[in-house]
């Protein structure tokens, strides 16, 4: 990674966790997903607005990585919950998505979340599995401080066993049915 270009992704993940807080009853704080941002090519539907027919349980072997990316992010394993990210990957935390490239990009989105999380509940919504975690402290986050155990939920995209997309989902966005 460049240095230009790991300066403007630090300053990015810095800003949206600075936004983003690790939650609390304000909706700045919620986790969510950036109204304004465009949805990548490959995705046609919101992570919170599915076509009603899209919505269920979710898969036993998504629900599977999810987990296991918690337990090791939630436990100080930066380098082992990243493997379980695909490379390119796209996240929003909340703001803009960007796009990660490299598995470094990957340590230092993963690196850079303020808290840890124990899945409480997951929901099929379309193509995304949305995921409702519980937050905690971890080893080497900056302090999740008031979030602890506040809720928080993220949309995720998985493909081939790998995360694809992680999407922190606003609680004011979730009655939004707009595809964006």
């Amino acid at each position: 990674m460049t240095a230009s270009r790991r300066h403007g992704l630090f300053a990015a993940v810095a800003a949206a966790a600075l936004l983003a807080g690790c939650g609390s009853d304000r909706d700045a704080t919620t986790p969510g997903v950036h109204r304004s941002a465009p949805p990548p090519a490959t995705v046609r539907e919101s992570p919170t607005g599915p076509p009603q027919s899209a919505t269920g349980p979710a898969p036993a072997d998504q629900v599977r990585i999810i987990r296991r990316w918690a337990d090791l992010l939630r436990h100080g394993h930066v380098a082992a919950a990243s493997r379980l990210f695909s490379i390119p990957t796209v996240v929003a935390n909340p703001g803009p998505r960007f796009q990660l490239g490299t598995r470094e990009e990957v340590q230092f989105f993963n690196r850079t979340l303020p808290c840890g999380g124990r899945l409480v509940d997951t929901e099929l919504r379309g193509r995304y599995v949305i995921a409702t975690f519980v937050l905690t402290e971890r080893p080497g986050g900056s302090e999740c401080g008031i979030g602890v155990g506040a809720k928080a939920k993220t949309a995720f995209l998985i493909r081939g066993h790998r995360i694809v997309e992680w999407l922190r989902v606003l609680e004011n966005d979730s009655a939004d049915t707009s595809t964006s």
